[in-house]
């Protein structure tokens, strides 16, 4: 299966493992050359945004990416934007070949949404290692189960009607993934990866609710900035921007 990887990447394939992104700091800790995806089975410490847990139940996909040096440290931030839509464009390929008709969605910042639920979330860490940057990109996609009791509404591929075993959801993830890496640049080229983020997210021009520890806002999503932070206008015509926050739309139940 390596040899369908876009040149540059490779596989490291692990039964069990407590956390793919650690797996890859170690990778790169012992020298291991930029491109390198792990992914596992079954892991037991999977963590989401804000050191949320992530449940890891077998048959989903675990699996993360080690790049070394891919930008300046500015802008390593708008990575997420860069793998959420790889992920959101992989799915929409999966889900044509099949004749599967599905909204598949992206939701700021992180998220990826099938029939407005969540299917896949990234988890992205900046680390130095001897002096270089080294950033993992972390991957979770439902592929045949998902939580029942969590704070964003989720589902799976297959309750949605779409097949995809982890590693072949991983291929078509990494090819997405290595085009739009190419696209942004090292963070040239971030103003396509935002259009193109734009034209797929839900929320935009709606009533949303954020919640941030200490304060919630209610307001208009207006738009994406050039940075990746989110624009809301608030009832008195004021905005604010922000870069971490959890959002929930007016719709939402």
């Amino acid at each position: 299966m390596g040899s369908e990887l876009p040149d540059g990447y490779r596989i490291k394939r692990l039964d069990d493992t407590v956390s793919t992104n650690a797996d890859c700091l170690d990778a790169a800790r012992s020298g291991e050359a930029s491109g390198l995806w792990v992914i596992a089975r079954r892991q037991s410490g999977g963590r989401g945004s804000r050191g949320r847990s992530w449940v890891s139940q077998e048959g989903n996909l675990f699996a993360s990416l080690m790049l070394r040096d891919p930008a300046p440290a500015g802008v390593i931030a708008e990575l997420t934007f860069v793998a959420s839509l790889a992920v959101r464009d992989a799915l929409a390929r999966l889900a044509q070949r099949q004749g599967v008709s599905r909204t598949i969605a992206l939701k700021w910042p992180n998220d990826v949404l099938v029939s407005g639920r969540k299917v896949s979330g990234i988890l992205l860490e900046s680390h130095e290692v001897d002096g270089e940057r080294v950033v993992i990109i972390g991957i979770g996609v439902n592929c045949n189960s998902h939580p029942e009791e969590t704070l964003h509404r989720a589902t799976d591929l297959a309750t949605e009607g779409i097949e995809a075993s982890a590693e072949e959801l991983l291929v078509e993830i990494s090819a997405s993934l290595s085009n739009y890496l190419a696209t942004w640049n090292r963070g040239a080229g971030f103003e396509a990866i935002r259009q193109a983020w734009m034209d797929e997210a839900t929320g935009i021009g709606q009533r949303i609710y954020v919640k941030m520890p200490g304060r919630e806002l209610t307001g208009i999503f207006e738009d994406l900035a050039s940075d990746g932070n989110l624009v809301l206008t608030l009832d008195d015509g004021s905005a604010v921007r922000l870069s971490a926050a959890d959002i929930f739309f007016a719709n939402q139940s």
